[in-house]
C-alpha cells in the first residue's frame, strides 16, 4: 500500500487515467495477440536504477520502450 505520511512529506503527486473501458481493453488486447504485435524494448534497468532509466527518458534517449525489472 502507499503510505499518505510519506506522500504529504516528499510532497508527492499521484496521477492516474483511464484509458477506455473494460470492453476497448479487451479488444485492443485481442488485435495485439491476432496481429503479433510485439512492442520494442529499448533497455530493461533494474528497478533499483529507476532513476537512470527516467533520466534517459527525459533526455529523451530512448528508443521504444524503457522496462524496469522487479526482482523476484
Amino acid at each position: 500500500g502507499i503510505s499518505p505520511q510519506i506522500v504529504f512529506y516528499k510532497q508527492l503527486t499521484i496521477m492516474g487515467s483511464t484509458m477506455g473501458s473494460s470492453a476497448e481493453f479487451k479488444a485492443m488486447v485481442s488485435f495485439v495477440s491476432e496481429h503479433k504485435i510485439v512492442p520494442v524494448v529499448d533497455e530493461v534497468f533494474a528497478l533499483s536504477d529507476g532513476n537512470v532509466a527516467f533520466a534517459k527518458m527525459a533526455n529523451g534517449q530512448q528508443f521504444g520502450k524503457l522496462v524496469l525489472s522487479i526482482p523476484s
